[in-house]
């Protein structure tokens, strides 16, 4: 059981630095002086515990980020979205975070719809869960052997129809 709790953990870190990383061109391009503040860097520690925590606890992205994202976070990156579309910048997008799903993006300018963060939310749970019946078929150590990875092994956790989509 103590295992479990661990690949858990493990799954739920993992799964935030790829959703950190989702962000962090523009949040680096906006860093003048180079890097975090010491104090900046211990906030951002203390999200990702909270997040780590909290998915652990609920397995439930919907309630993560209802407590640790702002309120109109998908909106943002809409606007964002919306945004690089004037500039001609390709003709769809996907959402961060959700890998796999593209959208026009002329469905960005419907930012206010609340659809957005519920869809960001059970996408993530997807993941979440996907991640979660690798580490129940196969240990840690033969996941992180690259020469063992098969990325069909990864889609087999999910129903077929669902891959064929």
């Amino acid at each position: 059981m103590k295992n479990h709790g661990l690949k858990v953990r493990l799954t739920s870190a993992l799964l935030l630095l790829l959703l950190l990383s989702q962000g962090l061109s523009p949040a680096f391009a906006r860093q003048a002086g180079g890097g975090l503040t010491k104090d900046e860097e211990r906030q951002a520690r203390e999200v990702a515990a909270a997040f780590t925590d909290r998915l652990v606890e609920t397995h439930d992205f919907a309630k993560v980020v209802g407590e640790l994202y702002v309120n109109d976070f998908a909106a943002r990156y809409l606007k964002r979205e919306a945004a690089s579309a004037a500039r001609g910048m390709g003709e769809s997008f996907m959402l961060a975070g959700v890998p796999a799903l593209s959208f026009k993006k002329t469905l960005a300018a419907r930012d206010d719809d609340e659809y957005w963060p519920r869809l960001y939310a059970a996408a993530n749970d997807i993941i979440h869960y996907g991640f979660l019946l690798l580490l129940s078929k196969k240990t840690l150590k033969e996941l992180s052997d690259p020469e063992k990875f098969d990325e069909r092994e990864m889609l087999a956790v999910h129903p077929p129809d669902a891959v064929k989509v």
